[in-house]
């Protein structure tokens, strides 16, 4: 049996509410049954049919855009989901990922689950239903949740093992206050993610439209400017040596010079790329440091060009080094250095230049590879670079760099308001 606390009560509570929270084990609250099994031809038409991929990521379920299958009508009715059912995931190539849950929270008529997922549905009508929501998320069930999975190939879970979680829960009006409030906070971050991604649409539409020079800046006395040049790579960058450090020679604790891993440039790297705003490991070995010529450090303007990538997504990836310390930081394995010739290319304007859909589509192209893809230095050289005049570029970059302050402005509220979602489940259940 799962070993719970033997605390009765959350440590954060509203005040009206007083008494011990009842512990039941979750085969008494409900049932679980797993989900249809179905072969592949019987998939595209039929029954709405709900899978791994509609669940991941979301904490509620509602009618969308589902997949069909083919079910025969006597056992439409034993897989069929109703409002207030928790889907859990049986089954996930990830650990974090098996147990995840969603609360089914609309009316579904005639539609079924995959044999991937776990139903997990009430006898009594003990919890209120948007409470469960966050009751069967909350990272205390999870953990219970993790304790009793199984790895082979996959992380599993199954029914026996859920049947034996103890789950603590109060009264319903006190679930209901929960819930509410939770609800408040799931308000607010459903509004930031909006307003995050509504404008990073306005960026990419505006970009489009000021690097096809549809849109066009003008001088301080309100003239034009004049049209812009387009050139190769190779002719208005300059190639700077890189080493070959790899992660086995990086550390996060101490150093003198940090180093830029092409992984960070895929993973976490802004583009417009501030060494004191980033997390830059430090190269381990103080004799490689001492030995560096000054040509190999970066510099403001540097272009830092990821070669290597196992998709086409990130191939070429590149970041501009806005900020940076003299002497302070190099770029190691599978990294290009450009460095824009003198007068040609603006501090801000190029990393923007390297988002564009016309070059990475350009960089698409000279992509090599299977497994893993990379660009060389020759191909790279040869693509064609639209650019206006430095003044221009100016405008431009600090246009879109001003919308990218507004867009890190709402992502720092929304991980603040995340972070404290997370405080409060872990602070409001038992």
């Amino acid at each position: 049996m799962s070993q719970k606390s033997k605390k009765k009560v959350p440590e954060l509570r509203f005040s009206e509410f007083n008494g011990d929270w009842e512990p039941k084990y979750l085969d008494q609250i409900g049932d679980f049954k797993n989900g249809f099994n179905a072969d592949k031809q019987a998939f595209g038409t039929g029954t709405e049919f709900i899978n791994l991929m509609d669940i991941f990521g979301k904490s509620e379920i509602r009618k969308t855009y589902l997949g069909r299958v083919e079910i025969h009508q006597n056992q439409l009715e034993q897989y069929k989901i109703q409002k207030g059912d928790i889907l859990l995931v049986r089954s996930s190539v990830k650990r974090e990922g098996v147990g995840q849950s969603c609360l089914v929270n609309d009316d579904f008529e005639d539609t079924v689950y995959s044999g991937f997922i776990i139903r997990f549905r009430e006898k009594f009508n003990t919890l209120y239903h948007l409470y469960k929501k966050y009751c069967f998320s909350e990272p205390s069930f999870r953990k219970e949740i993790l304790a009793f999975a199984t790895s082979s190939a996959n992380t599993n879970i199954n029914q026996d093992s859920l049947s034996q979680i103890l789950l603590f829960y109060p009264s319903i009006a006190e679930q209901e206050k929960i819930a509410s409030f939770l609800g408040a906070v799931d308000i607010r971050l459903t509004q930031l993610r909006r307003k995050r991604d509504r404008l990073q649409t306005y960026k990419r539409g505006v970009m489009q439209k000021i690097f096809s020079q549809v849109v066009r800046f003008k001088s301080a006395i309100g003239s034009g400017f004049p049209d812009w040049e387009e050139e190769k790579l190779g002719e208005v960058l300059d190639w700077v040596k890189t080493n070959s450090l790899s992660r086995e020679n990086l550390n996060y604790d101490s150093g003198i010079v940090q180093n830029i891993h092409y992984g960070d440039i895929h993973g976490k790297f802004k583009s417009q790329f501030r060494l004191k705003d980033e997390e830059v490991p430090y190269i381990t070995d103080l004799e490689f440091v001492s030995n560096l010529d000054d040509e190999s450090f970066c510099k403001v303007g540097d272009l830092v060009i990821a070669d290597a990538s196992e998709d086409y997504a990130d191939i070429g990836k590149t970041i501009e080094i806005i900020e940076v310390e003299p002497k302070k930081l190099v770029a190691g394995l599978h990294c290009f250095i450009a460095r824009p010739k003198e007068n040609l290319l603006t501090v801000g304007f190029s990393g923007y230049l390297f988002q564009t859909e016309n070059v990475r589509n350009q960089i698409r192209k000279i992509a090599q590879g299977i497994s893993v893809l990379g660009i060389s230095k020759f191909n790279l050289g040869n693509i064609l670079l639209p650019y206006p005049r430095p003044l221009e570029q100016e405008k431009i970059a600090n246009f879109l760099t001003a919308i990218d302050r507004k867009i890190e402005a709402i992502s720092r509220q929304l991980d603040r308001t995340e972070q404290f979602k997370k405080g409060l489940l872990q602070k409001m259940f038992v």
